[in-house]
């Protein structure tokens, strides 16, 4: 049995794992665990999840799943847009394209948590978007009525690319 701690970004990225990634792996004796970034505690208790924090606080939460020791590999799922400006290697980005600079800002990164179990991923586009790929797919899977399904594809039709 192979046990994956995933550090994400937000709700989205827990649903795609739990609903897709997941069940996927399983059979190959994979186990994907899900853990959402905790952004803010309030001194009631309450928790806050998502968004963009300092990587100081990201850091300190991949530590911690790195201390499980019965984990085989941490990831990470975060939107490369919504990195926040003091992540290792922000401030000498030598690359012009999205993936070039993701891909830079991954292995900066690892080489600052020092892990060989740590494998980071940024997601370029943001993740949201490939949910409006195909908005008829998207309905055909989750039984959208009409309605539903001509909503995705307004909210498609609303952005350029």
């Amino acid at each position: 049995m192979s046990k994956i701690l995933l550090l994400l970004e937000g709700f989205t990225e827990q649903k795609f794992i739990e609903i897709i990634l997941a069940p996927h792996f399983q059979p190959l004796n994979v186990f994907l665990i899900p853990t959402i970034l905790r952004t803010k505690r309030n001194p009631d208790g309450t928790v806050y999840k998502g968004g963009i924090i300092p990587y100081k606080r990201i850091k300190r939460e991949v530590t911690l799943l790195l201390g499980d020791s019965s984990a085989q590999l941490v990831s990470t799922m975060f939107d490369f847009y919504a990195l926040s400006d003091d992540f290792p290697g922000q401030e000498t980005l030598p690359f012009p394209s999205l993936l070039q600079r993701a891909t830079f800002l991954e292995q900066k990164f690892q080489e600052d948590i020092n892990d060989p179990r740590f494998f980071p991923y940024f997601q370029v586009p943001e993740f949201e978007s490939l949910l409006f790929v195909n908005p008829d797919e998207l309905a055909n899977h989750f039984a959208l009525s009409r309605r539903e399904r001509a909503e995705l594809h307004d909210i498609r039709s609303s952005f350029s690319t």
